[in-house]
């Protein structure tokens, strides 16, 4: 078996946006699911706020503040947008029955703070694969997360939609949320990062104060430096 990840360890300090980076395999997306409680480590750990994490559980991870949007939706297709936003949170009544009017329009009021054009009774399944990314990370960050886990979030969206994700992630940032972002897109992580950790095979291979270069991005991810040419140098 091969071992996806080795002795990986770094700090995620509040109100800042990691970028975690690495070639195809280096472990990214094990990472992100063992620290949102989707995997379980075969040792090591992760602690919030200093308490070390024993149990290893989605549920647990969300009432430890932690969330997670994965490339492969949590979402329920064949459920409407405003069920899908309340699942087990939905508006009751006084007699204790869910009161859908309350609950469409509660879910409507988010969509319309996001600014997304999605009807809050509308079918998922109706909607585009990239419109389903965005009503996940808009229930995501409404939450109010201590800490925002997005696998590529961006690998779905057009350039406008990834404008609408920054200026989310920056106003979820002002507003005490840590969010670590996996992209292949290493434009958008110079733009977006305050600071990147870099895997290549499983292992840590950089830890950076600050923003850094694309050039030394590459290096870090593929162990030497590579030089690219241009198409007719090429030739």
């Amino acid at each position: 078996t091969q071992q996806a990840l080795n002795d990986v360890s770094f700090n995620i300090y509040p109100g800042e946006i990691v970028g975690l980076l690495g070639a195809n395999g280096a472990g990214k997306s094990t990472l992100l699911k063992i620290i949102g409680g989707s995997l379980m480590p075969d040792s090591g750990s992760v602690a919030v706020d200093g308490q070390i994490i024993y149990e290893f559980s989605p549920r647990l991870s969300i009432r430890k503040g932690i969330i997670s949007v994965y490339q492969d939706l949590n979402l329920f297709p064949y459920l409407s947008v405003a069920e899908n936003m309340f699942i087990d949170n939905e508006c009751m009544t006084k007699t204790g029955t869910i009161n859908w009017r309350a609950t469409t329009a509660a879910a409507q009021r988010i969509l319309d703070e996001f600014n997304l054009d999605i009807p809050s009774e509308m079918t998922v399944a109706n909607l585009s694969f990239a419109k389903q990314c965005m009503l996940e990370i808009a229930k995501a960050i409404h939450e109010k997360p201590k800490l925002l886990l997005l696998d590529e979030p961006t690998s779905a969206l057009c350039e406008s939609e990834i404008e609408w994700l920054f200026f989310n992630m920056r106003e979820a940032i002002k507003k005490g949320t840590t969010i670590v972002f996996v992209s292949h897109r290493l434009e958008e992580v110079g733009e977006i990062c305050d600071r990147t950790v870099i895997l290549r095979e499983g292992k840590l291979v950089h830890d950076s104060e600050g923003k850094i270069d694309k050039s030394s991005i590459i290096y870090h991810m593929v162990g030497h430096d590579v030089i690219l040419k241009k198409k007719d140098e090429a030739r």
